[in-house]
């Protein structure tokens, strides 16, 4: 990326850092990878971030652990925000990486009755593990529908259990959405 007299800067928050321009946002800086990321949840209750999307601010609700993402995986399959109805933007930040280890059975987050819609923010984190998915629509997503999800690095395995559709390391499938800024 391009050092800016000590700082990376980009015309939008959702590229990578590269140019001289305006800052990543509010609360966002750039990393080593070249990505605007979050650095501490700053609203005011702590458990939200502040994100821009283009012209947008989302409030990015913000993931901080293992159990955290398996807790907010489970909500969104029931078809529920998590961590409630407040979080009206639908959107997920991770604040650290996340090791998955190995997971039997998984389950992506989204269903095709329940999908994903809304936003997930890698924040340039990594999400890692070896995943058997013993169900069609899986990956770390199983299924987004007008979603936005962006600035991830990813070191997962995928194996599947028996004769399965629509199996991806990331997403299972994807309708009507963007993924952007993924290192794989």
């Amino acid at each position: 990326y391009v050092d800016c007299g000590g700082r990376c800067v980009s015309l939008k928050s959702d590229e990578n850092c590269g140019a001289c321009g305006n800052a990543c946002g509010d609360g966002a800086v750039c990393s080593e990878e070249g990505f605007c990321v979050v650095k501490e949840c700053t609203l005011e209750d702590g458990d939200y971030a502040a994100v821009k999307v283009g012209d947008k601010t989302v409030k990015a609700y913000c993931i901080r652990d293992i159990a955290n993402f398996k807790e907010v995986r489970s909500s969104i399959n029931l078809g529920q925000p998590y961590p409630d109805s407040n979080n009206t933007d639908n959107a997920y930040i991770l604040m650290k990486n996340i090791s998955l280890g190995e997971q039997a059975s998984w389950a992506g987050m989204g269903t095709e009755a329940k999908p994903f819609t809304g936003y997930y923010f890698g924040n340039g984190k990594t999400v890692s593990g070896k995943l058997t998915c013993a169900s069609d629509y899986c990956g770390i997503i199983g299924y987004a529908k007008s979603s936005l999800m962006r600035d991830f690095n990813l070191d997962v395995t995928v194996t599947q259990s028996g004769n399965r559709n629509y199996i991806g390391g990331f997403a299972g499938y994807t309708e009507d959405s963007k993924i952007s800024n993924m290192t794989i």
